[in-house]
């Protein structure tokens, strides 16, 4: 059973593409996801970090797509959660 399906696209350098990272939830719940850069703060789409009061994560709906930016010049790294509490799970 596949719970979340991950795809890289444009990882050849093409003229003005920018590399995206498709994340798709087959689960029956919603995924929330916090992505960081270079070892700053957990950011949502406000670009607000984790630990501040009015930040928010991202939300993957089930049986939908998130696409993010993937950016080649740093570390990324996506941390997700069923139920908002970022324990664990770092992809």
């Amino acid at each position: 059973m596949r719970l979340l399906t991950l795809t890289l696209t444009h990882l050849l350098p093409l003229a003005n593409a920018i590399p995206n990272v498709l994340i798709t939830n087959h689960c029956t719940t919603p995924i929330h996801l916090y992505r960081s850069s270079n070892g700053s703060c957990n950011v949502g789409p406000n670009n607000i970090c984790s630990s501040a009061p009015n930040a928010a994560p991202y939300t993957i709906i089930p049986g939908t797509t998130l696409t993010l930016p993937f950016l080649l010049s740093s570390l990324t790294s996506l941390k997700l959660s069923p139920n908002l509490t970022f324990t664990s799970g770092i992809l």
